[in-house]
C-alpha cells in the first residue's frame, strides 16, 4: 500500500502537532532523547519514523535510516504540489534545508533583489531542487534565467536538467560565449573533467556507509578516506598551480574540519 504525504500527516496528527512543530525536532532527555523524522520509500510511500538518540548518530556517522534523509527528503517534495494540506511540511522541511545547507549573500532581501545569482554545486541534487524552487516562486514576468554552460545566442529551453523542470514560460538564455565548444574540448578542460570527476568520487566515498565494527576501526576507516580525499585535492593543485586558497590550504582545511 502507498501512502501519499497528505494521508501520513493525517495520520500521525496527534504526535506531530497541529502545525508539525514536533517533525524532526528533539524530544526528551539526553538519554531518552528521540525525534519524530519523515520518511519516503518509493514502494511505501510517506511514513514517520521514531528515532532515538543512538539510532540518530548512527545515522549520520554511518548513513543509515537512508529514507530519512533530509536531502532526499527535499528532492521528493520539491516534486510535489505545494497544496494547503501539505504546505505546512514543505515550509518545515523547507526551513530546515535551508538552515543547514544555504547561505545568503548580498545586500538586498530575496523579494526585492534584481539580480539572483546560484553558486551551484555540480551533482547535488538537493541544492538543483531549491534552485528551482526559488526561481518557481520568485521568477516574475519578464525575467531572464541566465544557464551556465549553454552559448549566448542559445534560447532555452535548454537540455540542463533543472531548466527541464522549471514551470512554462521562464526566459532561458545562455551566457557563455561563441568559442564554448574549443575550450570544452581542450585539453586542459578535459583533464579538469577528469580531476572533477575524481573529487567527486571522494566526495562520495566520505558518505559512504562505514563497515568498521568498532570506534578503532571507524576512526581508522574514516583517516583512509580523509587521506584520499587529501591526495586527489593535492593531485589537482600541482596540475592546474591555482592561487586559490582554497586549494592552497586544502590538508589545513580537512583537518581542521
Amino acid at each position: 500500500m502507498f501512502t501519499s504525504l497528505n494521508s501520513c500527516l493525517i495520520a500521525n496528527k496527534a504526535i506531530l502537532g497541529p502545525n508539525l512543530e514536533k517533525l524532526g525536532k528533539t524530544q526528551g532527555g539526553f538519554f531518552n532523547g528521540f525525534k519524530y523524522m519523515l520518511s519516503y520509500d518509493k514502494k511505501t510511500g510517506f511514513t514517520i519514523q521514531k528515532l532515538n538518540n543512538s539510532q540518530l548518530l548512527l545515522r549520520t556517522l554511518s548513513g543509515e535510516y537512508k529514507s530519512t534523509h533530509l536531502s532526499g527528503i527535499f528532492i521528493k517534495l520539491s516534486k510535489l504540489k505545494t497544496t494547503e494540506d501539505v504546505k505546512a511540511c514543505h515550509t518545515r522541511i523547507h526551513n530546515f534545508w535551508v538552515n543547514k545547507y544555504v547561505i545568503g549573500l548580498g545586500n538586498s532581501e530575496l523579494s526585492k533583489a534584481k539580480l539572483i545569482c546560484f553558486a551551484e554545486t555540480h551533482e547535488d541534487l538537493a541544492l538543483r531542487a531549491y534552485m528551482r524552487y526559488l526561481i518557481n516562486h520568485s521568477y516574475e514576468e519578464g525575467d531572464i534565467i541566465l544557464v551556465e554552460g549553454v552559448k549566448a545566442s542559445r534560447v532555452g529551453p535548454t537540455n540542463d536538467p533543472w531548466t527541464q523542470k522549471i514551470k512554462p514560460g521562464c526566459i532561458v538564455r545562455g551566457w557563455e560565449g561563441e568559442e564554448l565548444d574549443n575550450l570544452l574540448n581542450s585539453p586542459a578542460q578535459q583533464k579538469s573533467n577528469a580531476f572533477h570527476r575524481e573529487i567527486m568520487h571522494c566526495t562520495k566515498l566520505l558518505n559512504k556507509p562505514f563497515i568498521a565494527i568498532d570506534l578503532a576501526d571507524f576512526l581508522l576507516e574514516l583517516q583512509d578516506r580523509i587521506n584520499y580525499l587529501k591526495q586527489k585535492f593535492n593531485e589537482m593543485q600541482n596540475y592546474i598551480q591555482s592561487t586559490s586558497p582554497l586549494l592552497l590550504n586544502v590538508n589545513k582545511i580537512i583537518d581542521e574540519k
